[in-house]
């Protein structure tokens, strides 16, 4: 599998007119190698495939990167080892990450090469191979949204007015992580009352209480891979005004997965779910896009929104959450992940129902 997507990095390289790119961000790194050490650096081109990290990270690598030639870089860091492994083979024309390289990054980068190779600032290369996601890959995400399942419907069952939103969130993650979880793939949402109408509130010392509505955005990990799903649930009851926008959320989501194809636009999937709930009246409250992609980060491309251009092809893996957010009331979102099949048609990863949760 790695190789496959070596090989399709190197055919980029080519179309590029580049010699060999430099990766270095923690993501793409991974991706193309297997590698998930905190400091590292890809070298690759027609012929080398390199890995270059510190002491700390060398045995693992090999371990980790079995299709890389793993070097140990000296006291003078990355950078300088490639060129000093390389010398007369590293190349006229260097791609780098501009997206994830720093100013200070840069500078080092600079200064290293200079006069010894041209560095070519390239966007989305690695990202694009990434947005198409292999049967394993999606395997990875479905067990890791099997986890966040699993813990969510026990901690449904912990839940009470007087828990504060802080305290809920750790209970969460605590059944996450004890169903399987690597980290958690992002700090979880709880959000409840005039709280749940912050689309992404940090859960504080508020109490859950009774007859609000408790926005809860929670993912575990498997593998290095993330799932992601959003519920509205509601204890002792819930207020006729938030029935209502529930339902309108709902209905809007439904549009939206009625309307996924491959073919279709970001612009396109995000408009069936904007249009339902702009026609009823709230146009105002849903100011997020419709959705992203999902795989090793949390937030990766497709995405579905009214500026997004990105065209849904098969095996892309992908958020659809609507929400509809009233300052100083609350708010309601609804979040599945799904992939689009290669025979047509999609799967919905979340096995969640969602009928109007209260507890």
């Amino acid at each position: 599998m790695l190789e496959t997507r070596i090989e399709k990095l190197g055919s980029k390289i080519a179309e590029e007119k580049l010699d060999a790119v430099l990766i270095f961000s923690d993501s793409n790194r991974f991706y193309l190698s297997g590698f998930h050490g905190s400091n590292g650096l890809l070298y690759i081109n027609a012929d080398y495939a390199m890995l270059f990290t510190d002491f700390r990270y060398t045995e693992q690598a090999k371990t980790q990167a079995p299709d890389y030639e793993v070097i140990q870089a000296g006291k003078d860091g990355l950078f300088i080892s490639c060129i000093e492994t390389l010398e007369g083979k590293l190349g006229k024309k260097l791609g780098f990450e501009k997206a994830h390289a720093t100013l200070a990054q840069y500078e080092k980068m600079k200064d290293a090469f200079n006069g010894k190779a041209e560095l070519v600032p390239v966007e989305q290369m690695v990202e694009k191979l990434r947005l198409v996601k292999s049967p394993g890959e999606i395997e990875l995400i479905k067990k890791a949204q099997d986890i966040s399942e699993k813990a969510f419907n026990e901690w449904l069952g912990k839940l009470k007015p007087e828990m504060t939103e802080a305290e809920a969130a750790l209970e969460l993650e605590i059944g996450m992580r004890r169903f399987g979880s690597g980290p958690v793939a992002f700090d979880i949402i709880v959000g409840a009352g005039p709280n749940a109408a912050l689309p992404h509130h940090t859960p504080d010392d508020t109490p859950l209480g009774k007859g609000r509505t408790i926005v809860v955005d929670f993912g575990a990990t498997y593998g290095w891979y993330n799932s992601d799903t959003t519920r509205t649930i509601f204890i002792g009851s819930a207020p006729d005004g938030m029935r209502d926008i529930y339902e309108i959320v709902l209905e809007a989501q439904l549009a939206a997965l009625g309307a996924l194809g491959k073919g279709k636009s970001g612009i396109e999937i995000d408009a069936a779910a904007r249009d339902h709930i702009n026609d009823s009246g709230h146009a105002e409250h849903f100011g997020h896009g419709l959705g992203h992609g999902i795989g090793i980060d949390v937030h990766e491309g497709p995405v579905l929104s009214p500026k997004s251009e990105d065209i849904l092809e098969p095996f892309n893996v992908f958020s659809v959450e609507p929400g509809i957010y009233i300052p100083g009331v609350g708010g309601v979102r609804i979040e599945d992940l799904c992939w689009l099949k290669a025979e047509g048609g999609y799967e919905n990863l979340t096995g969640l129902p969602k009928d109007l949760i209260i507890l």
